[in-house]
């Protein structure tokens, strides 16, 4: 019977999200714009945002980890089942009472009269309805057994609702908080590629000089002009894309589709956060909150509250319960194991950007002393600072890919993880 309530509960707060808004099929299509008629650029809102308040936007906007929890929270146990059960129990109390008042006045009247006949009656009619008293009380006891047992089964739906609520929210979340990576990693890379434009527009003027006193062909100066309109073209789709992503994530946190998230700044992962990682310990904390994990323990114990050992099946149903967590148990920790692993890898990757980036300064410096001296063109003294500037976007980056990890990491020890992390 749990099952039946829990996935009923499931089935109203998942049905609510989907449902279509009243007359909305009823409403006629939108007119096509008329091919002449100049397009207008929708007006969308901009909402500025770090990891901490997507977080909180999620958790107290976002449609479905609300109607999930206002569905947990709207149930009520005691209501409407406990108002039926216990108004059929007071009912047969009011029944025994109007017996035994009757009981009562037939007693008194049996011994007012000497009539053997009459006191016969009199004492049938006290034996039947003192059965019937025998018998309301019996009833108002299986009452009060069923009441107690259809609450513990809803108590027991709605903690697993709730549980379900938290799990959703964490992975919205956790999907926010990548969405908004994303987006700063998107404005980094084009940044990164408007710096390969300017730099391709530097050599373009150069160019066009030399093809204009004959030092290189018409096919060269036309390539770079190709490759030129080819980075232009991605700048355009990153920005689309960008934008794309942008809306997807307002949306999670709740505002409608012509709001922008953009990113403020995101805090790096600091060494402090690195070397307090323990794997040993986090795996308990793993252990502790996943839900994954929660699930088939929980599937252990209905498992084990139906065993039976005069009922077929029911020890088998144990055994398979418990092979089931116990390969649950070793799917998370590998993919805890993975993610612990990802971490690493990335602030590897961060401390080779960072030595690449020093590289590329010291490269510049000296760039910068050969120009002043005359050494080198500007457009290679140029390229030098460019190159500053992207290895400094690579870092950005790589930064970027650690935090993501960490957050990850971060949210399996929250017990948001599962064997497909």
């Amino acid at each position: 019977m749990k099952r039946r309530i829990t996935a009923a509960l499931l089935a109203g707060a998942l049905c609510a999200l989907s449902a279509v808004p009243a007359g909305a099929a009823d409403q006629p299509p939108a007119q096509t714009a008329q091919a002449d008629a100049p397009s207008t650029p929708p007006v969308r809102t901009v909402e500025q945002m770090g990891m901490k308040a997507v977080t909180t936007a999620v958790q107290q906007r976002n449609p479905t980890v609300l109607a999930l929890r206002e569905q947990a929270s709207g149930i009520d146990s005691t209501s409407r089942l406990y108002t039926q059960m216990t108004g059929a129990a007071l009912m047969m109390d009011g029944m025994v009472a109007a017996n035994e008042a009757l009981i009562e006045q037939l007693r008194a009247a049996m011994a007012a009269t000497e009539d053997a006949t009459a006191q016969a009656a009199y004492g049938a009619q006290i034996a039947l309805l003192e059965a019937q008293n025998a018998g309301y009380e019996q009833s108002k006891q299986g009452t009060t057994a069923q009441l107690g047992a259809a609450v513990t089964q809803i108590d027991d739906a709605v903690y697993h609702l709730r549980k379900v609520a938290d799990n959703v929210a964490g992975q919205v979340t956790m999907g926010a908080q990548s969405l908004l990576i994303g987006v700063q990693s998107m404005d980094d890379a084009g940044r990164k590629l408007q710096i390969q434009l300017a730099g391709l527009d530097r050599q373009l003027a150069v160019l066009r000089l030399q093809h204009d006193r004959g030092m290189v062909s018409t096919y060269q100066f036309e390539l770079v002009q190709h490759q030129r309109g080819a980075l232009a073209r991605a700048i355009d789709t990153l920005a689309e894309q960008r934008d794309d992503l942008s809306s997807s994530l307002a949306l999670l946190c709740g505002y409608d589709a012509d709001t922008l998230v953009r990113p403020t700044v995101i805090a790096p992962v600091s060494e402090h956060d690195l070397r307090a990682m323990s794997y040993q310990q986090d795996w308990e904390q793993v252990c502790k909150n996943s839900f994954a994990i929660w699930q088939k323990r929980d599937q252990l114990r209905q498992a084990q509250n139906a065993y039976d050992r005069e009922i077929a099946g029911t020890g088998a149903a144990v055994q398979a319960a418990k092979a089931a967590l116990a390969a649950e148990q070793d799917a998370v920790e590998a993919s805890f194991l993975t993610l612990f692993q990802t971490v690493a890898d990335c602030a590897g990757t961060l401390r080779a950007a960072q030595t690449a980036r020093a590289q590329a300064e010291r490269d510049c410096r000296t760039a910068a002393l050969q120009y002043d001296r005359g050494m080198i063109a500007r457009l290679a003294y140029q390229q030098a600072q460019d190159a500053v500037e992207i290895a400094r976007l690579d870092e950005a980056a790589a930064q970027l890919q650690l935090r993501s990890a960490y957050q990850r990491y971060d949210w399996a020890k929250q017990g948001v993880i599962t064997a497909a992390s």
